[in-house]
């Protein structure tokens, strides 16, 4: 199942918009994608790598960065699913490197 998701978000990106992200965001096959993307990277399953630097070509956003994937995917988070993007990406480095972030409170009276 899962595997078979990782193909599906990989073959979605050859239906994404060469062009004109910006505008496009709203169309039903970018949609899904972010959707699909979003579903897989909360469900800790995301194996495909999807290059998110890829830049739209000449498409600035309104500070003049070129618009990627990357930033596309990010303004459709919702705010919860990058806080625990954040927290899964420290982890991943700590458990790398032998440390653990993790703690414990424990009160007494």
């Amino acid at each position: 199942f899962w595997i078979a998701l990782n193909y599906q978000v990989v073959h979605m990106l050859d239906f994404l918009p060469a062009t004109n992200w910006k505008q496009e965001i709203e169309d039903p096959l970018f949609q899904q994608f972010i959707e699909l993307h979003t579903f897989l990277t909360k469900a800790n399953k995301l194996v495909a790598h999807v290059d998110e630097s890829i830049k739209s070509p000449l498409e600035r956003d309104d500070k003049g960065k070129p618009i990627s994937v990357g930033m596309l995917l990010n303004k459709a988070l919702p705010k919860s699913a990058k806080r625990w993007g954040s927290a899964q990406s420290i982890k991943k480095f700590s458990d790398k490197i032998g440390h653990n972030i993790g703690y414990k409170l424990s009160f007494t009276a």
